[in-house]
């Protein structure tokens, strides 16, 4: 719903393995790469907001 409307948004899940999940639909979704906090990013691509 964030994405559609250009909002953004913070989400938080107890259980690592439903992380995985969450990133992969949001990748398929957008077609935009996540990338972890913390994570460097390749200078030619730019940094996304945390999912």
């Amino acid at each position: 719903a964030c994405e559609k409307s250009g909002r953004r948004a913070r989400l938080i899940e107890l259980d690592p393995k439903y992380v995985d999940v969450i990133v992969k639909r949001w990748e398929e979704f957008t077609g935009k790469k996540a990338v972890r906090v913390g994570d460097q990013v390749p200078e030619q691509e730019p940094a996304l907001e945390p999912v």
